[in-house]
């Protein structure tokens, strides 16, 4: 197959998606034959056949590469990953990356692309800590395998309200892990699971989850937004090295 045209900084080819998520060539052909994970999409899949990828394509596949790399077998980890975009499809991958942190506050987050330039004068002024979580950073947190919550790192955000008596300080429930078959979760989101409450409060989804998270033999907590952030600055000391197109100094 003929080389990619590579002259917009926000496609990537395969090499670059490899750096950004520590895959290699044979791994990412894996995820896209068995059309797992965002190539479940046909619009990425296609897209994929020219050799080009876009954010949101590496941004799920770092999220994942982040639970693979804290214990889950690879296709697994995927399943676990498109499971929480599903519980979220409002928001694109590439939202959770939190880069919004480093922004200016005058500018709005949904203009933002994953690879604004300015980020690395920012580090050189103190105002990025590469590799560092954040304030926001959003939380996969996973107790025995089975039961799925989502978090926040140090909180910038207001808690969700939660039923009287709950404590709002432990992660909130997202979804269940019935079982894996190959590539596919069987994964069962909170209102399908739970009856809602008189007030429609999902308390006994909480007390369940809760109860599991308290009592857990064994956690996982992945970062996502740290792990699309890292994938994202592979990507660019990639692109500085070995030369690639690059946004202007406003990431724009």
């Amino acid at each position: 197959m003929a080389r990619p045209k590579h002259d917009n900084p926000a496609d990537f080819i395969v090499s670059e998606v490899m750096a950004a998520t520590g895959f290699d060539r044979r791994t990412v052909q894996l995820i896209r034959d068995r059309r797992a994970g965002p190539f479940g999409n046909v619009g990425v899949m296609e897209r994929a056949k020219t050799g080009l990828y876009d954010e949101s394509t590496v941004s799920e596949l770092a999220m994942a590469s982040g639970v693979h790399h804290a214990g889950f077998p690879l296709l697994q980890a995927l399943a676990i990953v498109r499971a929480y975009l599903d519980e979220n499809s409002n928001h694109g991958p590439a939202v959770f990356s939190n880069l919004d942190e480093f922004e200016d506050p005058r500018r709005s987050w949904e203009t933002l692309n994953w690879f604004h330039a300015a980020c690395k004068t920012r580090e050189a002024r103190g105002g990025k800590d590469s590799g560092a979580p954040v304030s926001g950073d959003a939380l996969l947190v996973i107790a025995d395998r089975k039961y799925v919550l989502e978090d926040h790192h140090q909180s910038r955000f207001e808690r969700p309200a939660v039923p009287k008596g709950v404590d709002d300080t432990l992660p909130l429930p997202l979804c269940r892990i019935v079982s894996f078959d190959g590539n596919q979760a069987d994964v069962v989101s909170v209102p399908d699971d739970f009856p809602a409450g008189p007030d429609f409060d999902f308390r006994e989804a909480y007390e369940v989850y809760h109860r599991a998270y308290l009592r857990a033999v064994g956690l996982i907590r992945v970062n996502i937004s740290l792990a699309i952030r890292n994938a994202f600055d592979r990507v660019q000391d990639m692109r500085i090295e070995r030369g690639g197109p690059m946004f202007g100094t406003g990431g724009e």
